[in-house]
């Protein structure tokens, strides 16, 4: 029977991609554990001792060489309670990489100087895990001062656009960082592709400025003067004869009318001399 119940938590673990189920009793003896491990840090004995007064607790633990979530619940089985552990792991290369490609980023996580988890890769296609990161002054702002550092980095000689961070966890006197980084050429390209559909886009404004102009022209300058000269067209009959009760509509006051109501003027004060 309790060959069976690990074989379902183990079945759970692989369904949801945990890096581990333990099972504790009240007296804080590891009942199960897929790792075998006993779960003595900090962070997960705060956990266990918050599930057993029944409130369910989530927390940030530190292990020798990863970050993880650990979930920590109350439930019964056989007739007694136990504390179950569930745990994710952080610093998983896989999941970083997923992470980073969604965003169109790089990002590491530190515990120390130590990449522990990383969506970099050597130009073999290895993840980075385990090396070393030799920036003193980026360790100083985020590890001495607690603040953020931004900048730009060069890793693996390619120059990021950077930010580092401390990340808060559960086990405080541990020393971890969180590494987001946008590549420096990928933001050239970017600015040339944004720099280059402006140029387009202020190219087509400034062709449909042109057309309206155009036809604004047609409409307040060009159609009054061709209705002037036909008035004058009008004006001299083929017979040689000349028509003086002809007139302009003004229909405007800008010059154009100005002109057109000059012009009435004119075939009036005609028509009072003859």
């Amino acid at each position: 029977e309790d060959d069976n119940f690990g074989k379902y938590l183990k079945d759970y673990a692989d369904n949801f991609h945990l890096m581990n189920i333990a099972v504790v009793d009240f007296s804080g003896n590891t009942k199960f554990s897929l790792l075998n491990t006993q779960l003595n840090h900090e962070s997960e004995i705060i956990a266990i001792t918050s599930a057993k007064s029944g409130n369910i607790k989530i927390v940030k633990t530190v292990t020798d060489s990863d970050v993880v979530f650990t979930a920590a619940g109350k439930i019964e089985y056989l007739k007694k309670n136990y504390i179950i552990v569930l745990q994710k792991l952080i610093s998983d290369n896989l999941y970083l990489e997923k992470l980073a490609n969604e965003t169109d980023t790089t990002i590491t996580l530190f515990k120390e100087d130590l990449r522990i988890g990383t969506s970099n890769k050597d130009n073999a296609g290895n993840y980075l895990t385990g090396t070393r990161f030799q920036n003193q002054k980026v360790l100083n702002v985020v590890y001495n001062q607690g603040v953020e550092y931004f900048g730009e980095v060069k890793v693996r000689e390619r120059d990021f656009l950077a930010i580092y961070r401390p990340y808060k966890t559960d086990n405080p006197h541990e020393k971890i960082m969180f590494f987001v980084g946008l590549d420096v050429h990928h933001i050239n390209d970017v600015s040339h592709s944004i720099s280059m559909n402006v140029l387009v886009t202020l190219f087509i404004l400034f062709i449909v400025l042109v057309v309206l102009v155009i036809l604004l022209l047609r409409v307040i300058v060009i159609r009054p003067v061709k209705k002037t000269v036909n008035i004058f067209n009008s004006i001299l009959r083929d017979d040689g004869t000349i028509d003086l009760s002809l007139n302009i509509d003004v229909t405007s006051t800008d010059e154009i009318g100005e002109m057109e109501t000059s012009i009435n003027n004119f075939l009036t004060e005609q028509k009072e001399f003859i």
